[in-house]
């Protein structure tokens, strides 16, 4: 059977220098949605076709792609009405990610690592049954963000994942856009967010079309502002903004990332030269149909 091939560009992460001998050996996290819209899995080298400056390249390994990822759940007083579940949706999440580094962090009236990474996932959920909203506590939900993506950034790692679970309270960082970006992109990091808005909840209006009414509230400004921010992060990065507007939004957001996480690979090929060739990379799939995007790499996965 004949596959066609979509192809798309991709993000490439400047390389450091690399060793000779390992240059022509390159890295890239690869993802995989069929016709249907869902993400496909169990993927392997054969079912991939790799151009690199318009020459084509050999698909060595394609092996599951557990990076690690930092959890940040909002312990505001913005959450205390939905908390239990926004709990137990993070508990479920965490569940599913066996195998995987994970840490977990807070963002209630200060940032908080309250579980330092590890593959026991069984001793975060047990960190993260154990949190609870706080009376009067504001967000400090970028200070968060620059915290998890800073100790990523120590690790070494070719990736990371930061998932940010939010009420969507007001944000009392202090941070400017730049602070926030100067952090994270070092970090390797790409940027999920899963956050609640409610008119009661930011006083702002969203209209069926999804066009935000004019108001002069300056809560509902700010809440616009950190919004547009986590938006531009997580486009940055390659990640996600997900709005929702009940608390039952954030199982099913955590399922569907968790089922996408579950079917990305790191797709290992050989280059045809030891430099990167002009042109840029380009990745295809021989499964009929299917869209295929992906994150270069400037390290090998560990």
């Amino acid at each position: 059977m004949r596959g066609r091939f979509l192809f798309c560009a991709l993000v490439v992460i400047a390389a450091t220098a690399t060793i000779a001998s390992q240059a022509a050996s390159r890295f890239v996290l690869a993802r995989v949605v069929g016709n249907d819209g869902e993400p496909v899995a169990g993927l392997t080298a054969d079912d991939f076709v790799v151009q690199e400056g318009g020459a084509r390249c050999e698909t060595l390994r394609a092996a599951p792609a557990h990076y690690p990822i930092a959890i940040l759940v909002d312990t505001t007083q913005a959450a205390r009405a939905e908390f239990i579940q926004l709990r137990t949706a993070v508990g479920q999440f965490i569940d599913r990610l066996s195998g995987r580094e994970i840490a977990l962090f807070t963002f209630g009236e200060r940032a908080m690592r309250v579980a330092e990474f590890t593959t026991d996932a069984g001793k975060v959920r047990r960190a993260a049954e154990g949190l609870f909203a706080q009376p009067d506590a504001e967000s400090h939900v970028l200070d968060a963000i620059m915290e998890a993506a800073k100790t990523i950034q120590k690790r070494e790692q070719p990736m990371a994942l930061i998932v940010v679970v939010s009420a969507g309270g007001n944000d009392q960082s202090n941070r400017t856009p730049r602070e926030v970006f100067e952090a994270v992109l070092p970090s390797r990091s790409i940027v999920h967010v899963v956050e609640m808005r409610t008119p009661r909840a930011s006083g702002r209006l969203v209209n069926p079309r999804g066009r935000r009414s004019s108001t002069s509230d300056r809560s509902a400004e700010a809440a616009l502002g950190l919004e547009e921010l986590l938006r531009g992060l997580a486009e940055r990065t390659r990640g996600r903004y997900d709005l929702i507007y009940s608390s039952s939004g954030y199982h099913g957001m955590l399922a569907d990332l968790q089922r996408r996480l579950a079917a990305e690979v790191f797709l290992e090929y050989l280059a045809p030269g030891s430099d990167r060739a002009s042109g840029g990379l380009q990745l295809g799939s021989r499964i009929p149909g299917a869209t295929v995007s992906g994150i270069g790499l400037d390290r090998a996965p560990k």
